[in-house]
């Protein structure tokens, strides 16, 4: 195929999120590839120092399945960053521009949320990492320039066999929506919690999200199903 063909490949939708967050969705995962450069595409997730990491990083876990992550969450720096797989899982994305600097940086989650408050341990330890990093980007950006973006999950009445079967996908995912957009409201209560991509009714679709930094473009694939 050309490259002035591979340019006009149809995207699912394109939109401006708060005037700085621009999000390409992608309803098939060859589209997306067409439109990333490949070097990126495969080197998307060096120097990422996950936090924690039992879920698949770029079809990698970071940890052994004994070691229990059930989320992960980026540090705070501005780098590509990418994740895959988000089926249950859901994920959150928070960018802003840097104070007294025309630079701008980022964190990236990915938190399987029917494991995860199985344990109060492993929720509480989630929800304290996870103020710390919306700490941070208040203490290091312009805060009118932040945007907090949302994404994943599965909207069907299947149960969940991570959380023993005991609430289904969707009540999961209305739990970690609230949950997690409480928290970034607590402390950026002026910015909108944004969902940038619905979740997915086919319980085995997933979404996968690529984030070029230095465009602050997020482009997403979901699969047509939805």
């Amino acid at each position: 195929m050309l490259e002035s063909e591979s340019i006009k490949t149809p995207q699912k939708s394109r939109e401006t999120i708060g005037g700085i967050l621009n999000v390409v969705t992608y309803g098939n995962k060859k589209e997306l590839e067409r439109q990333i450069n490949p070097v990126f595409y495969a080197d998307s997730h060096i120097n990422m120092s996950w936090q924690y990491s039992g879920l698949s990083l770029g079809g990698e876990p970071y940890l052994t399945p004994e070691e229990k992550g059930y989320y992960i969450i980026s540090p705070v720096n501005g780098l590509d960053k990418s994740s895959d797989n988000y089926m249950v899982c859901t994920g959150l994305l928070v960018t802003g521009k840097k104070k007294g600097a025309n630079q701008y940086v980022s964190f990236l989650t990915h938190q399987d949320w029917g494991a995860l408050i199985k344990d109060t341990k492993i929720k509480d330890s989630f929800k304290e990492d996870l103020r710390n990093s919306l700490k941070k980007m208040k203490d290091i950006c312009e805060e009118d320039t932040v945007v907090v973006g949302f994404w994943g999950g599965h909207n069907n009445t299947k149960y969940d066999a991570a959380s023993n079967h005991t609430k289904t996908n969707q009540e999961n995912y209305e739990d970690a929506k609230t949950t997690i957009g409480e928290i970034a409201k607590s402390i950026f209560p002026k910015n909108e919690f944004h969902i940038l991509a619905k979740p997915s009714t086919n319980p085995n679709d997933s979404t996968e999200i690529l984030f070029k930094q230095q465009d602050n473009e997020l482009h997403i694939y979901k699969p047509k199903s939805d």
